[in-house]
């Protein structure tokens, strides 16, 4: 099925239960009246609801941060994410895995796939709990980044099919074909790669690269000539090791490799 992520409206007291930007939108709407916490357009300008449009796709990215009523008047109270039992990174997450059911799909490392054909991605949608540095003080804040296709354009659209791309997104069907190269003969010496950390937006990951040596019963013996230091959430401060720091060989299978350049 077709499935057309039309622009939200204007008026959003109403809650979208398809469009993921507008539920987005409509979060922020909500939450900017919540009296403890503090939402920070960290680079959206002072409209809050400002979507951003590009010829490939369609962006809302927010920060949320909580506080008291006390620390907007200056006062040394603890931010925590618990003043606000709806203030959490599951109960945001699970809002949109029901959209993208609405949509006639399921999430896939970030991505709404369409579930009658998986070489469709309808939107990203990913909430990450993080921290963010508030006048040299590190506060728990909760990230979000929304992706879709461009403005009255669908997920079959070729610009879009190339922006997700260029973001890593991989289609089941490409995905199948790599898994089958990589376990051919032919293809020991070639450069693969495996995604160990993504943070909130599809451009911020970490990838283990390697050569594969060999294959058997099923599984690719690779050698790893670059690791990421971070392996747990994302740090874009954190530097990749590269060469003789990790030069490893593992045995694993296909299906958690891409192949890469």
């Amino acid at each position: 099925m077709d499935v057309q992520h039309y622009p939200p409206p204007t008026d959003l007291n109403t809650d979208s239960t398809v469009d993921p930007i507008a539920h987005a939108q409509f979060l922020y709407k909500n939450y900017s009246q919540t009296t403890n916490l503090w939402l920070d357009p960290f680079g959206l300008g002072t409209d809050g609801l400002v979507v951003k449009n590009y010829p490939s796709h369609r962006e809302y990215s927010k920060s949320f941060a909580v506080r008291n009523k006390l620390a907007s008047l200056g006062k040394d109270d603890p931010y925590d994410l618990g003043n606000n039992p709806n203030f959490d990174e599951k109960f945001l997450t699970d809002q949109f895995n029901v959209i993208c059911g609405n949509d006639g799909g399921s999430f896939v490392d970030g991505w709404c796939v369409d579930k009658k054909n998986k070489d469709r991605a309808l939107f990203w949608a990913k909430i990450k709990t993080t921290g963010k540095d508030f006048n040299g003080v590190i506060r728990p804040a909760i990230d979000f980044v929304v992706i879709t296709p461009p403005l009255n354009k669908t997920a079959d659209d070729p610009v879009w099919i190339n922006y997700i791309g260029s973001l890593g997104f991989l289609p089941a069907s490409e995905r199948k074909l790599q898994t089958e190269q990589m376990l051919k003969k032919e293809s020991i010496g070639a450069l693969v790669c495996r995604k160990v950390t993504t943070g909130v937006h599809p451009t911020q990951r970490f990838l283990d690269k390697g050569y594969i040596e060999d294959s058997a019963n099923g599984r690719i013996k690779v050698r790893i000539f670059e690791k990421p230091n971070c392996r747990g959430s994302f740090d874009p401060t954190a530097i990749s090791s590269r060469a003789d720091s990790y030069n490893e060989t593992v045995w694993d299978r296909p299906s958690h490799w891409f192949m890469c350049d």
